[in-house]
C-alpha cells in the first residue's frame, strides 16, 4: 500500500510539474505568435527582433504584447545583439554589449537621437536567464507617449 501511494504521488508530481512548465511557457510567449526557437536560433528568452513594437513598455518579458508598428505603441526594438554560446561570459562582457545600444539608436533612427521623448532601454541576460537560453542584449526605444509608425521610417 505504501509503495502504491509513493508511485501515485510521484506520478502526480510529474504531471503537476509538466502542467506548470506548460503554463509558464504559454504565459511567456503571450502576445507573440512566433515565440518558439526560430531560424536564427533565438530561444524564447530572447525572441524579440529589431523592428518589433510593443503596445506598452514591458515590465517583464512575459507581459509583452508585440503589435504592428502602425498601431499605437510605447516602445520599439532598435537592435538585438547576440552573445556567443558557452558559459555565462560575466558582467563585463554583457556590459560591453549593452554599450552598443546608444549608437544603435543613431543607426536605426538618426532623427530620434535628439528627441527628448525617446529613451534607450536595455534588456540583457544575467546568470539565471543565461541558464535558460537567453543570449541577447535587446536595445529598446521607449517613448513618453504612444506613437504610430516605426522610428526607422
Amino acid at each position: 500500500m505504501k509503495v502504491a501511494a509513493l508511485v501515485v504521488g510521484a506520478f502526480v508530481l510529474l504531471v503537476a510539474g509538466g502542467v506548470a512548465l506548460y503554463l509558464v511557457a504559454q504565459s511567456y510567449t503571450s502576445g507573440r505568435t512566433d515565440a518558439t526557437k526560430d531560424d536564427e536560433g533565438r530561444s524564447p528568452a530572447s525572441y524579440f527582433k529589431t523592428g518589433d513594437c510593443f503596445k506598452e513598455l514591458p515590465k517583464t518579458a512575459s507581459s509583452v504584447t508585440v503589435v504592428d508598428c502602425q498601431e499605437p505603441h510605447s516602445a520599439e526594438v532598435i537592435a538585438v545583439f547576440m552573445l556567443p554560446d558557452g558559459d555565462f561570459p560575466g558582467e563585463a562582457a554583457v556590459e560591453e554589449y549593452k554599450r552598443r545600444c546608444d549608437p544603435a539608436l543613431a543607426d536605426y533612427a538618426p532623427d530620434a537621437v535628439d528627441d527628448p521623448a525617446v529613451r534607450v532601454l536595455k534588456r540583457f541576460p544575467d546568470e539565471a536567464s543565461w541558464d535558460i537560453g537567453d543570449r541577447s542584449v535587446t536595445c529598446i526605444a521607449s517613448f513618453d507617449s504612444p506613437r504610430t509608425g516605426s522610428l526607422a521610417g
